[in-house]
């Protein structure tokens, strides 16, 4: 289990260093690319090897807490949960750009978190409310198949409603990476990027 955990987070942590790198590419007036993306990422396999790692253990942990400690452990969990992901919200930037090492980058992450909570905070749950809305779309193919009733209806309506989520958290990840990248440039250089209209963003944001 631990195995599969590490892969995962491996693969996920990997491609979203890619994605990351891309969007700060970007936003700092380049043109990247796909190869670009997966070259960064790919000099800081070592860095992204031990942040899975790390990840994984966390993740082992936090489940064996929701398993075992009841509905305490699961709030117990959830809330841990929950405060970990805020507080290594940066944690990737700063791996590859600020070549610190796990320690450091985790308090420099929760410094720059810190800094940024009402923007981050907000950002996430927008974001998770726009998906959760778009996912429920999902379900459409599973009614229309089942209402239809035949097997081949009801087959064909899973599988589409698989697709659909698959593209829908290949695309919410996408976003995630370059809202992340976002707001590490702007927590790192205290500005908005050229690209962003200011007009369009929440007035969380110190100064604008």
């Amino acid at each position: 289990m631990f195995l599969i955990y590490f892969i995962l987070f491996f693969i996920v942590i990997f491609f979203n260093t890619a994605i990351i790198a891309c969007a700060n590419i970007r936003l700092n007036g380049g043109d990247p690319t796909v190869s670009d993306g997966l070259r960064i990422a790919s000099q800081n396999i070592g860095r992204i090897l031990l942040w899975a790692l790390i990840s994984a253990t966390i993740g082992m942990i936090l489940q064996v807490i929701r398993e075992k400690g009841g509905w305490i452990g699961r709030i117990v969990a959830g809330v841990f949960g929950i405060a970990w992901t805020y507080v290594t919200f940066f944690i990737i930037p700063v791996l590859i750009y600020e070549k610190k090492g796990i320690g450091s980058s985790i308090r420099r992450s929760a410094s720059l978190f810190k800094q940024t909570w009402g923007e981050t905070i907000i950002g996430t749950i927008g974001f998770g409310v726009v998906f959760f809305v778009l996912a429920l779309l999902g379900i459409v193919p599973i009614i229309l198949g089942a209402y239809l009733g035949s097997t081949t209806s009801i087959v064909a309506g899973f599988i589409l409603a698989f697709l659909y989520w698959a593209v829908i958290g290949v695309v919410a990840s996408a976003t995630n990476g370059i809202y992340v990248a976002a707001m590490y440039h702007y927590a790192t250089k205290k500005q908005l990027p050229q690209e962003f209209d200011a007009s369009l963003i929440p007035q969380t944001i110190h100064g604008f």
